[in-house]
């Protein structure tokens, strides 16, 4: 859910980070110094990284079913989400709510019309966000990044480049911290994946979340 939504939002950098499901040359591992030695998510952290680069791409012709086991190693992560899961014993999961993900959209839209922009005109935009948003730009130095990007940039396919190497998907994930719950509340998974299927014109009578993984899934998700 959380990958599609982002898709859909159109972040080009929208990738699972799943430490046991990638793969990268040895050469490209080596140029980026390796694994990093955070405690957790180093994957995500690597990967931030190597998806910049280019030419990292999505193999879906086979699958990865990674161990579901508990682990006390890490404080977040798959391991630690686990041990939750099972000692919670509840099949309420929560996720973002898909009003966050309107609002990483909007950043896209908006960021095709940014090349080239003035300090004026990049304070006009923001007066257009959601009110959320527009307090994690500000704490974010959105108009200076903004700015500074345009400065070295020299054209519409170099500014984009450059804005998302900025709001990459660990900003991303900040915003989505950052708006919940204080503006949007946490919402039950299943009623998500539901609610995002019929955003993509899919109607599924499912309700169980394997069945939902499978509707993602057999709809190229």
């Amino acid at each position: 859910y959380y990958i599609s939504a982002l898709k859909y939002a159109g972040h080009p950098y929208a990738y699972q980070t799943i430490g046991s499901s990638f793969a990268v040359k040895a050469d490209v591992y080596c140029k980026q110094g390796g694994m990093n030695k955070r405690k957790a998510g180093e994957d995500f952290y690597f990967l931030q990284k190597v998806i910049q680069l280019g030419n990292y791409a999505e193999l879906n012709t086979t699958k990865v079913f990674p161990s579901p086991r508990a682990s006390n190693r890490v404080p977040f992560g798959t391991g630690a989400t686990i041990k939750k899961m099972l000692e919670n014993k509840s099949s309420n999961y929560l996720t973002y709510n898909l009003k966050a993900f309107n609002d990483i959209e909007q950043v896209v839209i908006v960021c095709k019309k940014m090349f080239g922009s003035k300090d004026a005109d990049v304070k006009f935009v923001l007066t257009e966000f959601s009110e959320p948003l527009q307090k994690f730009l500000i704490e974010n130095n959105f108009v200076k990044n903004i700015l500074e990007i345009n400065e070295n940039s020299n054209s519409q396919t170099t500014f984009q480049q450059r804005f998302f190497k900025w709001f990459n998907m660990f900003k991303v994930l900040k915003y989505m911290n950052f708006s919940h719950p204080a503006y949007y509340p946490f919402v039950n998974i299943t009623e998500s994946a539901i609610e995002f299927l019929k955003l993509k014109g899919i109607v599924t009578n499912n309700k169980d979340a394997m069945e939902l993984c499978e509707d993602f899934r057999k709809n190229k998700l």
